[in-house]
């Protein structure tokens, strides 16, 4: 067998699926609290998805010891990797960029979110960051994909 041995498998299984039950649980109880409950429909959705991915980031790396920072860490890349690619995929109506999640490419999302957690990290608009990035990659791989044929 690769990668381990069956108790490290077990484990490593047995973490993922506790944080993601323990994240799915964090955002359904913030997706209904009344503070939520009172925005807009795509805020509230955002603000689940961010919420989920963000505990369940950080509780499988809380599980698996990971240290205070990583905890951190693991919960920021979470929510800034759920907002983009919620921001992208969201109905524009609900204020998003109505994009098809089938026809994204992953890179594009990859890119947005590196874009989106620089600017974070360096107090910039998040927003600026991830159309800039989305509209290079964008462009990127129509070029690409036109090249390629």
């Amino acid at each position: 067998m690769n990668g381990g041995n069956l108790e490290d498998i077990a484990l490593a299984a047995a973490t993922s699926y506790a944080g993601s039950s323990i994240g799915a649980e964090v955002g359904s109880q913030v997706g209904g609290s009344e503070a939520v409950q009172a925005l807009d429909k795509g805020t509230q959705i955002t603000i689940k998805q961010v919420v989920t991915s963000a505990s369940t980031n950080a509780a499988t790396v809380a599980l698996r010891g990971g240290s205070f920072d990583d905890i951190l860490k693991a919960g920021a890349v979470g929510a800034v990797g759920s907002y983009v690619s919620s921001t992208l995929t969201k109905p524009t109506q609900l204020g998003g960029y109505g994009f098809d999640p089938k026809s994204l490419d992953t890179k594009l999302i990859t890119t947005a979110t590196a874009a989106a957690t620089k600017a974070i990290l360096n107090g910039k608009s998040i927003a600026d960051a991830v159309v800039g990035a989305t509209t290079v990659s964008a462009l990127t791989l129509t070029i690409s994909g036109n090249v390629d044929k």
